[in-house]
This record gives C-alpha cells, structure tokens and sequence, in this order.
C-alpha cells in the first residue's frame, strides 16, 4: 500500500508539473529570435537563410522534404532551396545558387507560423539583408610599351569573361 500511495503521489506531482509547464510554454508569445544573414554586404556565396524561433517549430527528427510549402516563410526575390531543420526551433533554407550581388533581399515570417505547443505568430515580420556590391581592385604592374599597359584585374565574386569584355572598356 504505501508503495501504491508513493506512485500516486509521484504521479500526481508529475502531471501538475508538466501542466505547468504547458501552461506556461502558451503563455510565452511566438517570437522571431533571429533572420541570418543580416545587414549590408552579404556575401553572393554566403548559402544558406536561417530564421530562428524561441520555441520549437518541428518535431525532432522530422524531414521538411517535400513540405517546402507549409514553411511560413516567404523569401523575395525568390531563391531555390531546399529547407532543413536541423534544430527544433529554426528552418533553414540551403541555397540551390548564390544569391543575386547588389540586391535587397526581404525574409517575410508569415503571421500563420505556428509553434508546436500551438502558439502562433500572429503578425509577419519582415527582415531585410542586402548583398555585397561587386568590387574590382585594380594594378598595372608591367608596361609592353609607352602606350600599352598590363593591367590585373580581381573582382570580389566570380565573373564570367563575357562580362568583362563587355563592361571593361579599354
């Protein structure tokens, strides 16, 4: 008998703990903890948008291939990617290409982003980053004659010749 009673009161005490805990994990809002990258300048090749929440998003281990879809996270202009979660509480989208240089990118989480204890956004958020400009350093080292120079060109992200012949005048 006592060892009955000591199961029931351990039992008792467990599941007024955990229905704490639940309580509170809805009391405590969905929030975006972090959008990466961030800011000005992002490399063309950085490979990956990350958006990070205070509270879990997926259950552990489950796949998000093939649910790109249900990902309330819209990414303009838009990219090809394959989404992974491989934390509880991130989506992380892994670049099929390098992102477009000089442009403004805009990370909207939709208000429908939902948390598994069920708490939901409720407004979107919008987060921007801008990618870096394509610069170009430049040296003459040599000279082939008095009106000819050797010039070395390095640019900051890959470029095709096409392109260079066509922009660089000489």
């Amino acid at each position: 008998m006592n060892r009955s009673f000591n199961l029931s009161i351990l039992c008792g005490f467990l599941l007024y703990a955990l229905t704490g805990v639940a309580e509170e994990a809805i009391e405590t809002p969905l929030e975006v903890v972090s959008v990466t990258p961030s800011g000005d300048g992002v490399s063309t090749t950085f490979g990956r948008i990350t958006v990070e929440f205070n509270k879990p998003m997926v259950a552990l281990g489950r796949s998000l291939e093939g649910f790109s879809g249900e990902i309330p996270v819209e990414v303009t202009p838009g990219v090809r990617c394959a989404w992974r979660a491989f934390e509880t509480n991130e989506y992380t989208c892994f670049l099929d290409d390098d992102l477009e240089a000089e442009t403004t990118y805009a990370i909207k989480v939709l208000q429908t982003a939902k948390s598994l204890d069920g708490s939901v956004l409720g407004t979107s958020r919008e987060y921007t980053f801008k990618t870096a400009l394509l610069h170009v350093e430049a040296e003459t080292s040599h000279w082939r004659s008095l009106t000819q120079p050797i010039t070395g060109l390095w640019f900051s992200r890959p470029v095709s010749l096409d392109t260079v012949l066509k922009t660089v005048r000489i």
